[in-house]
This record gives C-alpha cells, structure tokens and sequence, in this order.
C-alpha cells in the first residue's frame, strides 16, 4: 500500500471511495434517498477543487492493483477556535480495507504536514453514530463537543474530536 499526496488525475478514484464509503458506512444511519443522491461527478469535481487548494492537503492510499482504496483531506482549523490550529476535514477508507492500518498511516502524513505548516493540533467532526468513531479514539481524540447540522436536508448530530498535540501522531504512524 502506497500513501501519497494526491494529484488532479486521482479526483475520479477520490471520488469513488468516497460515494462507495459513505454508502456502505452510512446505510441504516442516514435515509436511502440522501445516500443515493451521494454523486460521483459532484463529488469529484469538489475533489478536484480541494486537491488543488494549496492551503490544504489530500494524500491518498493506492493498492497495486484496486488503485485508490482511501483518502484524507485536511489543512488550516476551519472553525474559530483558540486551541485546534489544523483540521482533518475527510477521512474514507473502501470498506474492505478498513481496520488494516491504512488510516493511522493516513493520519500520520496529516499530521507530518500540518507540523511542516507550524499547527500543532488539529480536530476533525463526526457524525454521531458513525461506527467508525472509536477510530478516532485509538488515536487519543478527545471528545470536545457536538451540535445538530443539516446534511443535504437532514438534521443529523455530529461530534468533535480533537488532539491537543499531534506530534505524537506523525512521529509513531508514518513510521
């Protein structure tokens, strides 16, 4: 598995995990129609947006021969907050490739960058009843708080969790 910053040329495979992750993660937790109106091309032309933002970052996990199985997008905080310097906005993984490792190395590059870029701590949001949340906790993100949004119509709750110091993250995944 090969963990790399992303290039335009990689916005289709992008996008692909993330349609095929969200609807794979999120059946039963958020409602059918929401989950088909997930598109491919909205999704990888906001990919392709977000690669080509220097202020962040998108690094991907590419298999030999699945291609992109993963990604994570992450940068500046994006909330107004006195302690949380940097941000992993997008973390997704192709079902079948969870729980191997691919996100904690994800993870570490984030933040190896962020640290590059002078921010030292980061947060992410989550939705509530993502079965994924104790991801988040392996990595000792601490639950800070959580607030009612509306995702494409549907009032969901979702949590923060933040890292006060990410050092120890670069140093022991990227490894």
């Amino acid at each position: 598995m090969r963990i790399r910053r992303a290039l335009p040329s990689d916005a289709p495979g992008i996008a692909r995990v993330d349609v095929e992750s969200w609807r794979s993660t999120y059946v039963g937790l958020l409602p059918d129609d929401l989950l088909a109106s997930y598109d491919y091309g909205e999704r990888e032309r906001a990919r392709r947006i977000g690669i080509a933002d220097e202020s962040t970052i998108t690094f991907v996990a590419e298999h030999k021969t699945d291609g992109i199985v993963g990604f994570l997008s992450g940068g500046p905080a994006r909330m107004d907050d006195k302690i949380y310097a940097g941000e992993l906005y997008a973390i997704y993984l192709l079902e079948q490739y969870q729980r191997q490792g691919i996100g904690r190395r994800l993870v570490g590059e984030l933040c190896a960058w962020l640290l590059s870029q002078g921010l030292a701590s980061m947060y992410t949001w989550v939705l509530d009843k993502n079965p994924s949340r104790c991801f988040y906790e392996s990595l000792g993100g601490t639950e800070l708080k959580s607030e009612t949004i509306t995702l494409r119509g549907q009032n969901v709750v979702e949590v923060a969790y933040g890292w006060d110091d990410i050092s120890p993250l670069a140093s022991t995944t990227t490894q």
